[in-house]
């Protein structure tokens, strides 16, 4: 779980077959993954769009997530016909004249993904409705290339990368939430938290222990600088999230429980360290 800061001696026998296999480009030795990966990324996007996209595009592309998607409908088309959302809403909020609620970024990011529309000639409503579809659609898909590093972070082999990106493709449950036509913020979440979760298990595994014993704060802080990056870079990730749902919460919570079982097990597997 954790690396121990101790110096010793590596023999350099194994120098030479080191170099040989640094040969080649990384496309190159990562060629096979790579096209893997590909195919996945491609058949959960058949998935979510060949049977859905026909009833959606012929109801000029009607969501199907309720009121959440309705609700992100009725923000972005206020914003695209000159409004604010980040004030009063009447219409969404009760009692009426109260403040808006509901986050505000995702819905400031596809209105201005709606504006390219809109000055194409579409309407409002029928871009906002456009780019809701669509950005449920490609988060979950996109959400695979994520996935595969994450399997294989956690269990160490790209076979468990590989099988969960497939799970996460075919998962009826996934598919449901991040089909076109869908409207909410599900698939930019999801995506969010698997590369939030990479980030918190290559940050806890990069941790080096001091095993010294003059100014060990001081080392720890040291050794530590490529840990306290990666927990810099998936701050800001959870900061999306949080500017995103109202039920960051609850991922709040699973990464909590998620990092205490780690520190635990990397606390008895070295615990005659």
């Amino acid at each position: 779980m954790f690396k121990h800061s101790r110096k010793t001696d590596v023999p350099q026998d194994g120098a030479k077959s080191s170099d040989s296999e640094g040969k080649g480009s990384w496309f190159k030795r990562n060629q096979r993954s790579i096209i893997a990966v590909g195919l996945i990324v491609i058949m959960a996007f058949i998935m979510r769009f060949v049977f859905a996209y026909g009833v959606s595009a012929d109801s000029a592309f009607a969501l199907s997530g309720g009121s959440v998607a309705s609700e992100h409908l009725h923000t972005i088309t206020q914003i695209l016909n000159g409004g604010s959302f980040f004030g009063v809403d009447d219409t969404l909020s009760y009692p009426f004249g109260s403040v808006n609620s509901n986050p505000v970024l995702i819905d400031s990011i596809l209105a201005g993904i709606a504006m390219i529309g809109t000055s194409l000639g579409m309407s409002a409503v029928k871009a906002a409705s456009l780019t809701l579809a669509t950005f449920s659609l490609v988060c979950g898909t996109f959400a695979v290339i994520p996935m595969f590093f994450l399997g294989k972070e956690v269990i160490g082999t790209r076979k468990a990368g590989f099988v969960a990106a497939i799970f996460l493709a075919f998962c009826p449950i996934v598919i449901t939430q991040t089909v076109f036509s869908n409207g909410t913020e599900t698939g930019w979440i999801l995506l969010l938290f698997i590369v939030l979760s990479l980030l918190v298990f290559r940050g806890l595994k990069s941790i080096v222990v001091s095993m010294r014993t003059e100014d060990p704060f001081k080392e720890v802080i040291t050794a530590n600088r490529p840990a306290f990056k990666t927990a810099l870079v998936a701050g800001l990730i959870l900061a999306l999230i949080v500017l995103s749902t109202n039920g960051f919460r609850s991922i709040v919570l699973l990464l909590m429980v998620a990092m205490t079982i780690m520190v635990i097990i990397g606390r008895f597997m070295y615990r005659d360290t």
